[in-house]
């Protein structure tokens, strides 16, 4: 009883609703995790809470949303002049006494977490848990169940135009949002890509199939929906940064978006070498040709038909799309990436949007460059991912020596250095990808490839602190 009266009180305070979505950020407009670890804050730095997403009864035009902003801003500067520049009457500031005793109870750390808003960010400790492949069938239903129960609680929800504006951006934090919100945030993309009307889908089809899409990602540390989500952010981010709408026809861009969140569907956490290694029924499936890609493909067309979210499209759109998606999903396999990448280089002298076989494979580096873009993030949202990403290498280099299978070298805990196998990752793969794209536009330089060489940077410097603490370790073995 306790816990609800707080939950109602500090939503009272925000002036929230039952399903409306809450955030704490700073001046900056950085968002803040709401845990114990929580920086002090000052009266010149005071942190806000927030109501990003808002049930209305019908969606709002965005030049209705730009109105009501522009009166809450005129009002509060009204308020500031009350406030500050004329003399406040008794009633009110006995009024302001109470409220800032209250608010002093709701702003103490331990109150907060009464009200369940602690979510800590992962780490090395934490993360491992994310995949326990034995627990119980039901917990996992319950969770997947409580995610989409409240999706659907807040699917009617709208973002404020900040949010819809930070989720245009490559820098997104995905460790402050929850699944649920998420797949709100999925559905706001199609929103503000006029797919809704541009190809005739309906909101509750639209809801449904998203939900379908949640329920086949499998709880594994690395390729879960999380993933999938920060993918499909990226090419997003792509997509409004590079202005791809002025090059890509709207079918293509359908085609981009639905690739990304497609592009894991099912994935075991076991990589194609495992899987035609240990000769498993889907490699058997595929004769041990992309096994898990040409999988991530079959469950994306069931899924979609399923839920008739491309009913709209004429014949041939959906044929293009359809050939569109297979050849996005097919080029994430990283055993191609480099025949990908050459043939890609090999048109960029005369590259022409308007020649379909160089849109196609723009498309290819596109979904190629989201699929593996975390280390283009800010270090704090790119370094739990890699924590994630090697859980996921080390458990499968360790049933590849139980099951007597040829250990994948990248992935073997016992011999894997952290910062060397990042320097190796983003020198030969990631940049050399980007540098192809900025060929094409000259954004990524900023966008892309600035924050690619500051992670290198920042791994390079890791390398050489580890290079000489094994000196030194050497050093005094020798010594003793």
């Amino acid at each position: 009883m306790y816990y609800y009266i707080a939950g109602e009180t500090f939503r009272s305070i925000a002036e929230a609703g039952p399903n409306d979505i809450l955030k704490l950020h700073n001046q900056k407009g950085f968002f803040l995790q709401i845990s114990s670890n929580i920086p002090v804050n000052t009266p010149d730095d005071r942190y806000q809470l927030e109501v990003v997403a808002k049930v209305w009864r019908d969606r709002i035009p965005d030049e209705v949303l730009e109105q009501w902003e522009n009166i809450e801003r005129r009002l509060a500067t009204l308020e500031n002049l009350v406030i500050y520049q004329t003399t406040m009457p008794k009633c009110f500031e006995e009024l302001l006494t109470k409220v800032n005793n209250v608010k002093n109870k709701v702003e103490g750390i331990a109150y907060l977490s009464w009200l369940g808003l602690y979510k800590d960010l992962p780490n090395s400790k934490t993360i491992v848990p994310l995949w326990d492949k034995y627990k119980m069938k039901d917990e996992k239903l319950k969770q997947q169940q409580y995610v989409i129960d409240k999706y659907r609680r807040i699917s009617e929800s709208q973002f404020s135009l900040n949010i819809r504006n930070y989720l245009k951006q490559s820098s997104f934090d995905n460790w402050q949002w929850e699944e649920a919100e998420m797949l709100l945030l999925l559905e706001t993309m199609f929103q503000e890509l006029n797919f809704i009307s541009t190809f005739n889908i309906q909101f509750s089809t639209l809801q449904e199939w998203l939900c379908d899409i949640y329920l086949h990602y499998f709880n594994v540390p690395f390729h879960n929906f999380k993933h999938c989500f920060m993918v499909t952010q990226m090419m997003y981010s792509l997509i409004w940064q590079l202005e791809l709408r002025n090059i890509l026809s709207e079918e293509d861009l359908l085609t981009l978006l639905i690739s990304a969140i497609c592009h894991d569907l099912e994935h075991s956490g076991f990589s194609n070498v495992y899987h035609v290694n240990a000769q498993t029924m889907l490699a058997r499936t595929y004769n041990d040709r992309s096994p898990l890609e040409n999988h991530h493909c079959d469950v994306a067309f069931r899924i979609l038909e399923k839920w008739g979210l491309l009913k709209s499209l004429s014949k041939e759109q959906y044929l293009e799309v359809r050939q569109g998606i297979i050849r996005c999903i097919l080029s994430t396999d990283m055993a191609k990436h480099l025949n990908i990448l050459q043939d890609f280089e090999a048109v960029l002298n005369d590259f022409n949007p308007e020649k379909k076989e160089h849109r196609l494979q723009l498309m290819s580096i596109l979904i190629k460059v989201a699929d593996i873009s975390n280390e283009l993030r800010p270090l704090e949202v790119a370094e739990p991912w890699l924590e994630c990403l090697l859980n996921e290498f080390f458990a499968q280099s360790d049933a590849e020596k139980l099951e007597g299978l040829p250990v994948t070298a990248f992935m073997d805990r016992e011999t894997v250095v952290r910062s060397k196998s990042q320097v190796h990752f983003i020198k030969n793969v990631l940049l050399p990808l980007l540098q192809a794209l900025a060929r094409c536009f000259p954004k990524a330089v900023s966008l892309l490839i600035s924050p690619a060489h500051e992670a290198l940077s920042y791994y390079e410097r890791q390398s050489q602190e580890y290079e000489n603490d094994q000196r030194n370790k050497e050093a005094a073995q020798k010594i003793s």
